[in-house]
């Protein structure tokens, strides 16, 4: 359109007892070819900003819990299992994009737990088990990013511990550890 195209909206039917559901799914094949993909995509601007994705669930009624999302790979049977990449963009005259990854907010005075976040690598059952990295961004002429690691903090109550250990084996521990940084002039330092 001149101004705005048109929209496209998607949606399960209502229903007294249960609303109805919506499923987007590639076709499957019967072949030796790969099944089909789905694909969601915002729109571009040429002159301003793309247009954003948001996948989110409903709130939960006054005695329920809202919905959950899974995004979840499918298992192979004789091949590599998929992969998940969670990827924000690069900017060119800005800054790139940040990645936010958090648990969910209990009120004061609830007495409730937090949300956790937990990032684990796979285990294996006969070869090695699955690494972990997790590094700052670096920088060409710039400083590279910082990394923090910090337990929360209570006003009231204990801080969070946090704790650093290598992974028990059967023949030998694994190890722990820590250094700083080599520099062209000076290296960085660990204080303890």
């Amino acid at each position: 359109g001149g101004v705005s195209g048109g929209s496209v909206s998607l949606a399960g039917g209502a229903g007294g007892s249960s609303g109805g559901s919506l499923t987007l799914g590639g076709g499957v094949s019967s072949s030796t070819n790969a099944g089909g993909s789905v694909s969601i995509n915002s729109g571009s601007g040429t002159a301003s900003s793309s247009g954003s994705v948001t996948m989110k669930s409903a709130n939960g009624g006054v005695d329920g819990k809202s919905g959950s999302i899974t995004i979840e790979t499918g298992s192979a049977n004789s091949g590599v299992g998929g992969s998940i990449s969670l990827t924000v963009g690069s900017g060119h005259s800005g800054t790139g994009g940040s990645l936010s990854l958090s648990g969910g907010n209990m009120a004061q005075g609830s007495g409730l737990t937090g949300g956790s976040v937990s990032v684990a690598a796979g285990s294996s059952a006969s070869g090695n088990g699955g690494g972990m990295d997790v590094s700052s961004g670096s920088s060409i002429d710039g400083n590279g990013g910082d990394s923090t690691v910090v337990s929360g903090l209570s006003t009231t109550g204990d801080g969070g511990a946090m704790s650093l250990a290598g992974g028990a084996g059967g023949v030998s521990g694994g190890s722990v550890s820590l250094a700083g940084g080599a520099g062209g002039s000076s290296g960085g330092s660990l204080t303890l």
